[in-house]
């Protein structure tokens, strides 16, 4: 039997619920493992410098205490080009999600969108 294949994501996110449920919801559909979880965008950074294996996708708010998603994004794409961004946000705006996909991310999600089964 063939091995499942396995996403690697990094995920990083200031709600300590937030971030538990969306790693609950993404690991139960199967396929895709948390490589790095994250509480701001700068132990995101420091995480991924540590990482002997990078992730495929890593997701990341916008709004974060230390190191918000635009200056995170930026030093992402500047040291690892290669990795895709997945915005997941609660902001309903726009020019912060142009500005994201401006700046690199490869997609851009709302938190309040509602998984289909």
């Amino acid at each position: 039997m063939d091995k499942e294949p396995n996403v690697r994501i990094a995920y990083a996110d200031d709600d300590e619920l937030v971030r538990e449920g969306v790693i609950s919801l993404l690991t139960g559909l199967g396929g895709i493992s948390v490589a790095i979880l994250a509480i701001h965008g700068r132990d995101l950074i420091e995480q991924l410098e540590r990482a002997a294996v990078l992730p495929e996708v890593i997701m990341l708010d916008i709004s974060m205490e230390e190191m918000d998603g635009f200056e995170t994004i930026m030093v992402i794409k500047d040291q690892w080009p290669e990795v895709k961004v997945l915005v997941l946000t609660g902001h309903d705006n726009d020019i912060l999600a142009i500005r994201m996909i401006s700046l690199g991310a490869n997609g851009y999600l709302l938190k309040a969108v509602v998984p289909r089964k």
